[in-house]
């Protein structure tokens, strides 16, 4: 128990981000939806006044270049999955509208509510 314990205090955000989508493969979180999961399934120890902040610079940062972990999905703000993800073929883009940008709707959303 005291071995959890000091995993989970010394986990990075990279770490608990990276659990939160081997959870949910194939399943494209925005930066705010991991958050979410990493505080309810309280995989990080959270101090300090912004830890969506620091959520968001983690995966912007290791999103770039070759050796990133995470993928930003294009036309998509803020909206990451891995890496590995794209390259297994396991996950295709969402589709895009007219205008060429994606569109995702939450459940509790119409298309009426976006006029």
């Amino acid at each position: 128990m005291r071995e959890r314990q000091k995993k989970k205090k010394g986990r990075t955000w990279a770490e608990a981000a990276k659990t939160v989508l081997e959870k949910y493969p194939n399943t494209p979180m925005s930066h705010k939806e991991i958050l979410q999961v990493i505080q309810r399934e309280r995989l990080k120890e959270i101090s300090g006044t912004s830890p969506l902040a620091c959520l968001n610079a983690m995966l912007h940062t290791n999103s770039r270049g070759e050796e990133g972990i995470f993928y930003k999905v294009p036309g998509r703000m803020g909206v990451y999955t891995l890496k590995t993800e794209i390259q297994s073929g396991r996950l295709t883009p969402p589709p895009a509208s007219p205008n060429g940008f994606s569109v995702r709707l939450r459940a509790n959303q119409s298309s009426s509510s976006l006029q």
